[in-house]
């Protein structure tokens, strides 16, 4: 009878633990990247199913998936607004707002590919792209850690820091659908 109760103690405070490590919000970006890699992680695992298997794939979601990814809009007005950061003197307050506006429009982004994916589930290059977002994501937060941890350090290198930001976010736009082709 006592190991059931110990082990009831135990089931409750390792739930307790999951309930807190779930709430707190430095948390969120970690599982949903996590989860966005396992979601790529099983789409790479389905094609290769379908590939021994012999089948293909459903050819409307595939066609589907090909109109879907990052939008055209957000990329080009977040990258000019991290060009024109570039370009000018930015204050530390200033930069911070620059990235939290950013991190933003990239979580808006990311809510979008989630509902893409619910309609074409395990499509590779939607998830890559959603990864792809949680990266600079993760990027951005490690840069304003980095402001808070070490001011002096950061305010010297506003313009590196931008310039990396800046490449990252460049590399979504293979994620951005390809909609000449069709016009052709």
């Amino acid at each position: 009878m006592l190991r059931f109760i110990l082990g009831g103690i135990g089931l409750a405070a390792a739930g307790y633990g999951l309930k807190k490590y779930f709430e707190n919000e430095e948390n969120h970006d970690t599982i949903r990247y996590g989860i966005a890699k396992a979601e790529n992680w099983m789409s790479k695992a389905d094609e290769k199913v379908c590939e021994f298997l012999g089948e293909k794939p459903n050819e409307f979601t595939k066609g589907l998936a090909a109109e879907m990814g990052i939008d055209r809009d957000f990329f080009t007005i977040t990258q000019k607004k991290l060009e024109q950061a570039l370009q000018t003197e930015l204050n530390p307050g200033d930069f911070l707002e620059l990235l939290g506006e950013v991190m933003d429009d990239i979580e808006t982004q990311a809510v979008g590919i989630d509902i893409n994916l619910q309609v074409v589930q395990f499509d590779v290059r939607l998830t890559e792209a959603k990864v792809m977002l949680y990266e600079i994501k993760k990027l951005i937060k490690s840069k304003i850690n980095s402001f808070v941890n070490d001011r002096l350090l950061f305010e010297l290198e506003i313009e590196k820091n931008l310039k990396e930001i800046l490449d990252e976010f460049n590399k979504l736009e293979a994620y951005i659908p390809n909609t000449n082709s069709q016009n052709a």
